[in-house]
């Protein structure tokens, strides 16, 4: 592994990437980071996952200053191939991609009792089954994991599919070599005493009869299954002290836009944070517009510019809430309209300009297949942008697939197929400033349709057109959006105000 990277000098705490091909021709995908010289830790995650799980082991100084750090994708997960016939996953392959073992004696209760749901083909099946895996590696989630970590390692279990995921833990995989020489090696265990994958007593048990006595042991109280996120300082500390031991033997941080507006966001009904109700009455065009209403009212804001936008993989609907707000409480309610990114004027006005591309992807929207969604999830965030492997690095990208694999199926069907009226809107859009921040190379909208169907509707309204740009203005071109938000506020709604 050390050989992998030898290619390049390494700086401290400069994190190398590479893809290599393993013996049978599959794309493993592998990171390095530290001095070449020193001795190297490879790290390794589980099911579902990706070596994001070991950025703060990878930040941390003490590991960076005394060894090479090296982590990868196993098969079928992350950035390395997803090959799709089982015989891709015997053991030899792991072998050859460097795989570790995985204990069976010491499952934990609570992890059979979800597992059955992670190899389901039915979406909402497969929905639950990702929200059942993040919640089961942490012992208390919300404190441990920021929102924006939850989405990805939710969007790390929607990326593979059921198939891949059967595949990896169906097949025979013998062990023989491994119980021989393991006993040779130094070996610590790092166990939270309240992993809910394995049970801390039973895995040590069995550790002692194929590891034998010779091994460290730390138990790391009130901790879960990943102790190295969960206390990281503390496990980092754990991992240097025995390598030694071995050797010695973007918008809502814009200063600009913080300065001068008072700015609110919410997640809809039905994504992300926000409830998800199951029935199609709970999706009417009313209460979406009751959220607004009521989100504006907490915050004490009063007739405000609303911002409709793709950015964090709603699917352009933050656009089409307009439509609602304005047909339960008219254009008087509000200052001033963005659109911005191929916005979804109306969820029927939409198929007018829909891209190609939107229309190949759209059947994922009203499908339970999981198969497909965790296919079709990954190429709808990629159409977001107009350079997915320039401007959409994996962390964001996960965030992104993981926001849509938290939406059950049916939740995503009674959004989109729900009965939107926009008479009203058609009428009194016209009334407001209204400005259309557009990328050229859309991959969701049609660019050129889109304008046109907006002079039909809008009436008269500014329009920025950026090069270059795809699906998300707001996301590839931060802070030209922001600059566009404050002239459009200051020049244009508040000229129009009363004084």
């Amino acid at each position: 592994m050390r050989r992998l990277f030898a290619a390049r000098a390494f700086i401290m705490s400069t994190i190398s990437s590479k893809i290599f091909l393993s013996a049978d021709g599959t794309k493993v995908y592998a990171e390095a980071t530290g001095d070449l010289s020193k001795p190297a830790l490879v790290f390794i995650h589980g099911l579902s996952s990706n070596v994001l799980v070991f950025d703060r082991q990878f930040k941390d100084p003490r590991l960076n200053e005394n060894f090479y750090l090296v982590r990868y994708d196993m098969r079928g997960h992350g950035r390395s191939g997803h090959p799709r016939e089982a015989s891709a996953y015997q053991s030899i392959r792991y072998a050859e991609d460097f795989k570790a073992e995985f204990g069976r004696e010491y499952i934990h209760p609570h992890l059979l009792s979800v597992m059955h749901d992670w190899f389901s083909t039915d979406g909402d099946t497969a929905s639950h089954a990702a929200e059942t895996y993040l919640e089961s590696i942490v012992e208390d989630m919300d404190k441990t994991l920021s929102y924006d970590e939850q989405l990805q390692w939710m969007g790390s279990f929607a990326i593979q599919s059921p198939t891949v995921r059967i595949h990896t833990l169906t097949r025979t995989q013998t062990s023989a070599v491994w119980e021989r020489e393991i006993r040779k090696k130094p070996v610590m265990i790092i166990q939270g005493t309240h992993d809910r994958h394995a049970r801390a007593e039973g895995l040590l048990e069995v550790a002692k009869k194929w590891i034998g006595g010779e091994f460290e042991t730390r138990l790391v109280d009130g901790v879960g299954h990943a102790p190295h996120v969960e206390r990281a300082h503390e496990v980092s500390g754990y991992v240097a002290a025995f390598m030694h031991k071995i050797n010695l033997a973007r918008q809502f941080s814009d200063e600009n836009l913080l300065k001068d507006l008072y700015m609110i966001r919410y997640d809809l009904r039905g994504h992300g944070q926000s409830d998800c109700p199951a029935t199609p009455t709970a999706y009417e065009s009313r209460r979406y517009a009751e959220d607004f209403d009521a989100v504006c009212k907490w915050a004490g804001a009063n007739k405000p510019v609303v911002l409709g936008c793709p950015l964090l993989n709603d699917r352009s609907l933050g656009a089409c809430i307009i439509a609602d707000i304005i047909e339960n409480y008219g254009a008087e309610y509000l200052s001033g309209v963005i659109y911005c990114g191929g916005p979804m004027f109306t969820l029927t006005l939409f198929q007018q300009y829909a891209h190609p591309d939107m229309q190949e992807i759209a059947p994922v929207f009203v499908s339970n297949d999981a198969e497909f969604i965790a296919t079709m999830a990954v190429k709808f965030v990629e159409a977001c942008v107009e350079k997915p492997d320039e401007t959409l690095p994996i962390a964001t990208k996960l965030q992104w697939v993981g926001s849509f694999a938290m939406q059950a199926p049916s939740v995503r069907i009674h959004t989109v197929s729900r009965e939107q009226k926009y008479e009203r809107w058609g009428k009194e859009i016209k009334n407001l400033p209204v400005m259309l921040i557009q990328g050229v190379q859309d991959r969701c909208s049609e660019a050129d349709k889109l304008v046109e169907i907006a002079r039909e509707w809008l009436g008269s309204f500014e329009l920025k057109m950026m090069k270059g740009v795809g699906h998300t203005p707001a996301y590839e071109r931060p802070q030209k959006v922001n600059k566009y938000i404050l002239d459009f506020v200051y020049n244009t709604v508040l000229s129009r105000a009363p004084q």
